[in-house]
């Protein structure tokens, strides 16, 4: 059963209050947002830096193979983590800047969310993979990198 507080049209002082608080959540998501892409762009220098190490001059050491892929995995996965609860944030303030664009009866045309102005959405963002998912992936893949060359690394060592 809906909650009436939902459905009925707000007071004055309790559209104020929405409207400050929509305006909340839409500032906390961009911040969050930037959270985000700070995260995915520190990603890529740090396993830079990591595969100089595992490829400096005069050879792999494959002891020092398996530290360098342990280090890899273990940013991945911590990087993973990390990705995995900002792009958790993200969701949860769009839902709640939903409900309060609902409740204020926000036309559609005028609507923020992505799911209330899908003609928008649609025009200008097409249909191409999303950045929700494109990110995650990434650190996957990089992660699964790791976990190879460390088997390879491993097995190298313990085979000669």
């Amino acid at each position: 059963m809906p909650d009436s507080s939902q459905t009925a049209t707000p007071s004055i002082e309790d559209e104020a209050n929405l409207k400050d608080q929509l305006t909340r959540a839409w500032n906390l998501r961009s911040s969050e947002d930037q959270v985000l892409w700070r995260i995915f762009g520190t990603f890529w220098p740090t396993n830079a830096i990591l595969l100089v190490a595992l490829f400096r001059s005069g050879g792999p050491s494959f002891p020092m193979m398996i530290i360098t892929c342990v280090g890899g995995l273990f940013v991945a996965v911590v990087w993973f983590l990390i990705q995995r609860r900002a792009l958790g944030h993200i969701q949860r303030l769009e839902s709640v800047a939903r409900r309060i664009e609902v409740q204020l009866r926000i036309g559609t045309a005028y609507a923020l969310c992505a799911d209330l102005n899908k003609k928008d959405c649609d025009s200008y963002l097409g249909s191409g993979p999303m950045t929700r998912s494109v990110m995650p992936v990434c650190v996957l893949i990089t992660g699964i990198s790791w976990l190879v060359g460390l088997g390879y690394s491993i097995y190298r060592t313990f085979s000669l």
